[in-house]
């Protein structure tokens, strides 16, 4: 806690520390701005690497003995941005994950393992006011991943996969503004998970009910020179309630939590407005989580929080 306060301070004195720089009006397209939008016909791509460590103790009413799970995992992304007018950009993500988690209970250790593609997110956003008129903006953003990859349970002879089980759908909106050394950008998504299915080794089918997700988010990039800058933002969501099914076990519930997050990014341009390389350090922790099983046992999930490292190369294409 003492760690997220002082980056979190650093973040929120982040202007007050550049207050020697250019605050004016910009409508200068900047490749590694969060408000970058490509231009008609453009077409931009961006490789990502990541690496996330969590974990979770998980506490018993009934006075069990508790348990804790770690998981690493280790994550590739591409995604690809095209402009279809110089107001509206389409784009695709896939990635791949590998994930390994421990499991410690009065048992015994066990280890189990997820990989494998994770289902594809199509995503779209347009700008209502022209980067070319304004640097206000406004713009309103929609994504959908489709249900078209297994969601499989792991065991200790079996690996899991990493899809969803389900369609997700995200709808939102970001505002901000853009100024010779600074862009600050405000964001509001709304995002909606199907109902999902989730398939066992054994054969058997296990649900999980549809939930929805709020999330406020504010992103920043400071551009301390032509060819260094640094992103930063805090986010904060709402996870609604979800009912969960599994084989031989009794039907539970998983109570509503808040989660935050930080990330600070520092990057250079490698190549003016063509090429940019990010590495970015994110800190995320969910609030506790009430699992409620139909016969009224209770447990408490307490998460020890996510560290993320990633790097991010982006660049133009054509």
């Amino acid at each position: 806690m003492r760690k997220l306060t002082i980056a979190t301070t650093a973040l929120l004195l982040l202007p007050t520390l550049a207050h020697a720089f250019d605050w004016s009006e910009d409508k200068t397209r900047y490749l590694s701005d969060p408000s970058y939008l490509p231009a008609k016909g453009e077409l931009d791509g961006e490789s990502s690497l990541y690496y996330k460590s969590s974990g979770y103790d998980i506490s018993y009413s009934d006075g069990s003995p508790p348990t804790s799970q770690r998981t690493k995992s280790y994550r590739g992304s591409q995604s690809f941005t095209y402009g279809l007018t110089r107001r509206i950009a389409i784009g695709v993500t896939e990635s791949y994950q590998h994930a390994d988690r421990t499991v410690d209970s009065s048992n015994g250790q066990s280890k189990l393992v997820f990989s494998g593609l994770e289902d594809p997110t199509i995503h779209l956003r347009g700008r209502l006011i022209p980067q070319s008129f304004s640097p206000v903006y406004v713009d309103p953003y929609a994504a959908y991943s489709p249900d078209l990859l297994a969601d499989k349970a792991a065991n200790k002879s079996t690996n899991g996969t990493v899809a969803q089980g389900g369609q997700i759908f995200t709808m939102g909106l970001y505002a901000g503004r853009e100024m010779k050394s600074l862009t600050t950008e405000l964001g509001f998504l709304s995002q909606y998970e199907g109902s999902r299915s989730v398939d066992y080794s054994n054969g058997n089918t296990g649900t999980i009910s549809s939930r929805w997700t709020l999330s406020l988010n504010w992103n920043n990039q400071i551009r301390w020179t032509d060819s260094i800058f640094t992103n930063a933002g805090l986010s904060y969501s709402h996870t609604e309630g979800a009912d969960y099914t599994t084989p031989n076990s009794l039907p539970f519930s998983m109570a509503s939590y808040p989660s935050y997050s930080l990330h600070v990014s520092p990057g250079v341009v490698l190549v003016p407005n063509r090429l940019t390389l990010t590495t970015e350090l994110k800190y995320s922790k969910d609030g506790s989580i009430t699992k409620t099983s139909s016969d009224a046992s209770t447990s408490q999930l307490k998460s020890n929080g996510e560290y993320y490292f990633g790097l991010h190369l982006r660049y133009k294409i054509m």
